[in-house]
């Protein structure tokens, strides 16, 4: 089985909440689907590269 490379993640103070809702808007865009949310708001940010989390939630989202 072959992977993509994955450039090397570019870590920085991320924002769950934002990169979240992001994914939520993507795949909202993509399939006309409403999703509710129900996120807390006080979610302390992460060290992460966003690009690669909302790639994560993505994947999750399209694999579930």
């Amino acid at each position: 089985m072959n992977f993509a490379k994955l450039k090397e993640a570019t870590l920085v103070e991320a924002n769950l909440v934002q990169v979240l809702e992001q994914a939520l808007e993507t795949l909202s865009k993509r399939d006309d689907i409403d999703f509710p949310k129900y996120i807390e708001s006080d979610i302390q940010p992460v060290m992460a590269d966003g690009e690669q989390l909302q790639r994560v939630f993505l994947n999750l989202a399209n694999n579930a």
